[in-house]
This record gives C-alpha cells, structure tokens and sequence, in this order.
C-alpha cells in the first residue's frame, strides 16, 4: 500500500482543511515540536482506512476525531495497491446532544490516469466503481484490499504512539516480551504448543505401532499363505455345509407338509368311516374304492416324506457339528507344528552325528599317532663312534623322553629302548575310550 495524498479537515488538531501530497516521495519524515500534529498526520491515514485510532483505545470512540470545537470533520485518504488506486472518505459530525455520529464512509476504484498531483476534488470525481459504503463495510474492503486486518495493520505498519521509546527503553526480557505483544508472536507460543501435543500423540502412535509389529515377529509369507489356504478351505467347508443345511430345510418342509396331507387324510378317512349311507345309496361302493385308493396314495406319499425325512437325517449325521470340525482344524495345526519340530530335531540330530563321526576319526587318527610314537623302535649307537675327518660337529643331546608313572625307560641289549610296563599297550586305553565314545554317540532311528 503506497499513501499519495491525505486530506484533514477538523480531524485531531487540524481545524483547517490540509492537504499533505506523498505521491513523488519514497521516503519521508514529520519533524516539528511537540503537539504540532505529527502523530495526528499518521491518526488520519489509520482512521481513512479502519474507522479508528490506536490511541483512542476502544476501535468504536470516535468522538476523539474531531477537532476542540469543531462540529464535524472530513478524512479523505488517495492510495494505491496492487496496481490499483482507491479513494477512502469518512466524514462525522456532531449533533445538538453532543455526540458523534459517521455522516459519510465511502470507498471507491478511481481512475489511474489522473496524474496524483491533480486536485484533490479531481482524483476523487475520477471514480470508476464505488466498493463500498458505510463505516463497517469499507473497513471489510480494505481488509480484503490490504490483506491486513487492523491488529495486524497496527502491529506490522503502524506502530502505536509511544510503544516505540518504550520498546527502546525496556529491559531485554521486557523488549522481547513486547515485540510478541507488538508483533503478535504469541500466535507462535500457540503454534508451538499445538505442535508439540502432535508431536506426543505421535511419539504415542509409534510406540503402539511398533509394539504391534512386534506382536506380529512370528508372521511370515509362509505362514499367511498357509493362514489363506486354510482360511479357503473352511470357507469351501462352510458352503457346503450351507447347502447341506438348505437341501435338510427344503426336505423338512416336504416332509412336514407331507404328514399334514397325510394326517389330513386320515382324518377325511375317519370321518368316512363313520358315514352310515342308506343301502339304497347309489354309486356307494364306488367312493368308498376311489377313498381307499387316495388313502392308500397318502400312505405312500408319507412313507416316502418319512425315507426322505430319515436319509436328510443321515445326510446331516454325516456332516458332523461344527466343534468337531474345528477340533479337526486345530489337530492338523498341531500336527504340522510337531511335523517342523520333528524336521528341525533331525536336523539338528544329523548335525551331532557328523559332529561326533568326525571327532571319532580325530581319535582314531590320535590314537593310531600314539601307536606309532610309542611302539616304534629306535637303534642307538653301541660302539665307538667313528670320527669324521674335518671339524668335529655340534653334540647333540639325547632326545628326551616321557617320564613313566610306573618306572623309567630302560636299555635292553642290542640297543634298544623299551618304555615301562604301563606305556607298553597304550592302544588299548584309547580303544576302550573310542568305544566308551561310540556308546555315547547317539544312533539314528
């Protein structure tokens, strides 16, 4: 929104008409002493626009705008917005009980081709579509023109009178508590606080999604397709079964209406019975035949309601209730159950086999080792040994020998070593091991 002229006529302390021109200035500033109607220039543009004053308080005092004795004013406001110019006009006046009334609140889009240094009177004539009329509709207008309301307009724009040194003057944490008052960042504590109940709620959700995942660790793809082929198959078990049970209800409402028919007849025959004609009655005998005969159909149409009635019965026998289905269902789960653990025991039995199987062979080879160590004869040099021409080489000491529980090792003629009586048949300790060992290897069934 860029002002280009303001008009005041006996508004604040202007009880003469002044025209202030702000159409070929980009920046500017009211200097001047104390009471000379500074404030008063930027009351008259706020009051153009909204209605009313920061200062005065209440937005509906409006008897602060006129003048000291004056009976009426006029605000008259030219500016532009988006490329557009619009002309705001309120007037009041002052009746005989003293109070103020809005004698004129008008808005209108005028004409951009009127140059802004025109007369004031020529801007306004060049009208092209009034916008609104009435003190509360052209505050509506300018909010849509602006995008401000007036709270927003007063705290982003318009700085109120004296809110500013105070702002100056103030302590740190008063200064930011005022720029929130001034700017309106307490819609942020707002926002903060909205956002960090989402944020709990959230944190809340997580936790009960992931305890629920957890609850599902055991579900695979397998096991939900054998869940599905499960759940067709009871389906299918289910449709049959209803229509088991529609076949039993149709052949139960045959049968019952059958044995009415038949109880029926019966009671017709009954009834028949009990006639006594005249033996002058012609064509007697003749009924009589054609009433036993219809009995005699009625009896055969029951007694085939009754094998239908007996072979439903059975049909339904057959089908079984359905807790013994679901016995059903849960043995074969079971079974499968016990079928994966009997797999992975063998598994796991086939393991150990191989496991012990190669620490039998480790023992054999130990044990067929040791033989060779301890069984193997060694000659040793009896005699003077010949001196080698050249230098004499490095003595060597005798390979040293394993100690004997039982005795030493001792030198037989012909210069041999035999180990002790305890180390002569080592093979057969680790024989008796291996065997005690393949006594305790598992066998496979």
């Amino acid at each position: 929104m860029r002002p280009l002229r303001l008009l005041l006529d006996g508004f604040g302390s202007y009880r003469e008409p002044a025209d202030i021109d702000l159409h070929d200035v980009d920046f500017f500033a009211l200097v001047g002493p104390t009471g000379s109607g500074k404030s008063t220039v930027i009351d008259g543009l706020c009051f153009a626009l909204y209605g009313t004053v920061p200062r005065w308080g209440k937005e509906n005092v409006i008897a602060q705008a006129l003048a000291p004795a004056a009976n009426s004013c006029r605000v008259c406001l030219i500016f532009e917005a988006a490329g557009q110019r619009y002309g705001a006009v309120r007037a009041l006046t002052r009746d005989k009980k003293g109070l103020v009334h809005t004698k004129e609140a008008r808005l209108e889009r005028l004409d951009p081709q009127i140059p802004a240094s025109s007369p004031l009177t020529d801007l306004l004539a060049a009208s092209i579509e009034p916008l609104a009329e009435g003190p509360d509709q052209v505050k509506a207008q300018v909010q849509g023109i602006l995008g401000l309301t007036y709270e927003h307009f007063t705290q982003s724009v318009l700085l109120p009178q004296g809110r500013f040194s105070e702002f100056l003057h103030a302590k740190a944490a008063d200064r930011q508590g005022l720029l929130v008052e001034l700017l309106a960042f307490g819609v942020y504590e707002l926002v903060g606080q909205q956002a960090r109940r989402r944020a709990e709620l959230a944190r809340e959700r997580l936790a009960a999604a992931q305890n629920a995942r957890g609850d599902l660790a055991d579900a695979s793809e397998e096991a939900e397709r054998l869940a599905a082929e499960r759940v067709r198959t009871l389906a299918a078990l289910a449709r049959a079964a209803e229509e088991k049970l529609a076949v039993m209800g149709d052949l139960g409402a045959e049968a019952e209406l059958a044995a009415r028919r038949a109880q029926a007849a019966a009671g017709e025959a009954a009834l028949l019975a009990e006639v006594c004609a005249p033996a002058e009655l012609a064509g007697l005998a003749i009924r009589i035949s054609a009433a036993d005969k219809l009995v005699a159909e009625r009896t055969a149409e029951r007694d085939r309601a009754d094998r239908a009635e007996w072979q439903a019965q059975q049909a339904r026998d057959a089908l079984g209730d359905k807790a013994s289905a679901e016995r059903l269902r849960e043995a074969y789960q079971n079974r499968r159950s016990l079928e994966a653990a009997m797999q992975r025991l063998e598994r796991e039995l086939a393991g150990r086999l191989a496991e012990a199987e190669g620490r039998r062979a480790d023992l054999e080879a130990a044990e067929r080792k040791l033989q060779g160590i301890f069984w193997r004869p060694q000659l040793l040099q009896t005699g003077p040994a010949r001196r080698p021409s050249g230098p004499a080489p490095a003595r060597r000491r005798p390979p040293r020998l394993p100690p004997s529980r039982a005795g030493t090792w001792t030198r037989r003629p012909g210069s041999l070593l035999t180990p002790p009586l305890p180390w002569r048949a080592p093979g057969r300790r680790l024989t008796s091991l291996s065997r005690s060992m393949r006594s305790l290897t598992p066998t496979r069934r």
